[in-house]
């Protein structure tokens, strides 16, 4: 979580090259895998099943833009809302599950 504002401030001065986008999507991404790596521990610590653990999207969105923004770093940015509805629909899902 510390290392989020050196991308921040890398998008911010190149965010017209794949170097902004590439970066901060790779950061944020993983940084989502990981949150959700210590959401699936907790879980099963508590006894619960993986299937009510939302799956990652925000971590698929972002680390897919990585490779958008090989592309277009523009389309590569927008890309990211795209996080919000997929993560409403996993919620969805997961709560389904319980």
């Amino acid at each position: 979580m510390s290392s989020i504002p050196f991308p921040t401030k890398v998008l911010e001065d190149y965010g017209d090259q794949f170097l902004g986008p590439g970066l901060y999507g790779a950061v944020i991404g993983t940084a989502a895998l990981v949150l959700y790596a210590m959401e699936l521990r907790t879980s099963h610590a508590a006894g619960a099943p993986w299937r009510h653990v939302p799956l990652p999207a925000q971590a698929v969105v972002f680390l897919l833009s990585v490779g958008i923004a090989r592309v277009s770093p523009a389309v590569a940015i927008y890309s990211w809302a795209a996080a919000v509805p997929l993560s409403m629909v996993a919620a969805r899902i997961a709560a389904r599950g319980r």
